[in-house]
């Protein structure tokens, strides 16, 4: 089991979509994102197609002190090649370097790999995205590659890092976790 629980990973609720919508649409925030604004009932639409695909594993992020500061979870799950690309978003930028992310990828890897027993895990990043190339890196994922003009940003295409860890390397990445 990961060592530190400073946050749990529950289901999000209907009436915290609002915040979701206030996530989405802040610069600050969306500057990493795959779309630049979204609508309210573009939320409810990504929410409700979330919640009742069985590829999809959508999860609020709960810091200890009880407070919803993000979300993230498991999407395009393969069960039969058992692999899935991960994602978070930490909206609550008072949580913003202090561990929430990492703490929240490995949370994430291990319900993949342990609980849902995946053999693989994909991630798309954005260049720019220090702190989220930082991040993933130091919880294991490697960089595999380039996805050319997958993001559209700042008036300009964008190619995407994409970033992967296998079940192995889960496991050799875990024992390190609590000296990193």
């Amino acid at each position: 089991m990961v060592a530190d629980y400073r946050v749990k990973l529950r289901d999000i609720r209907t009436a915290e979509l609002e915040k979701v919508l206030h996530w989405r649409n802040d610069p600050e925030v969306g500057e990493y994102l795959a779309e630049e604004s979204i609508s309210w009932r573009e939320v409810q639409e990504w929410y409700d197609q979330a919640t009742a695909n069985p590829c999809i594993r959508l999860y609020a992020i709960e810091a200890k002190d009880g407070r919803f500061i993000g979300y993230g979870g498991l999407q395009d799950i393969d069960w039969a090649e058992r692999t899935a690309s991960l994602y978070i978003i930490i909206g609550e930028k008072d949580y913003w370097d202090r561990g929430y992310g990492r703490t929240t990828v490995l949370r994430l890897a291990e319900l993949a790999f342990e609980e849902l027993e995946l053999n693989r895990l994909d991630l798309a990043v954005l260049p720019f995205n220090y702190r989220g190339i930082a991040c993933y890196e130091r919880c294991g994922f490697r960089r595999v590659g380039f996805l050319n003009d997958w993001y559209l940003r700042r008036g300009k295409p964008w190619r995407s890092i994409h970033m992967r860890m296998t079940r192995e390397q889960y496991f050799v990445a875990k024992k390190t976790w609590s000296q990193n």
